[in-house]
């Protein structure tokens, strides 16, 4: 699990966010209210959708483009469980958050694989 991850604020524009994301080297931006909970994701394949749309700006703050609700796992979890919901919902990366829901890390799928982690039915 990662406990360092790119995070930006819901009004921070596209031209700032997206250094923010590359620099992370996780293909995600986290957008996280005060309380460390989170309010969405920005993915590469959100930003990709982001630049076919005919209002694209790279003034327009980077939230408007998220994933509004995405998915997370909580931390007493296994990895296999979550390279299970990974798979179930065609995703790279799956925050951990604990009891209050707050983000405390990220699991990307690269490393879950690479540590040879399987879902039970291979």
């Amino acid at each position: 699990m990662h406990r360092q991850f790119p995070v930006a604020t819901p009004s921070e524009p596209l031209r700032e966010a997206i250094p923010k994301m590359t620099n992370g080297r996780l293909g995600h931006l986290l957008f996280l209210d005060r309380e460390g909970r989170l309010q969405g994701i920005l993915s590469d394949g959100d930003l990709r959708r982001a630049l076919s749309t005919p209002t694209f700006s790279l003034e327009e703050p980077a939230f408007k483009y998220s994933t509004k609700e995405p998915k997370v796992i909580g931390a007493g979890r296994l990895a296999v469980e979550a390279l299970e919901e990974m798979e179930r919902f065609k995703i790279q990366l799956l925050p951990v958050v604990d009891r209050e829901g707050r983000v405390i890390g990220v699991v990307h799928l690269h490393d879950l694989l690479s540590a040879g982690i399987k879902p039970p039915s291979s």
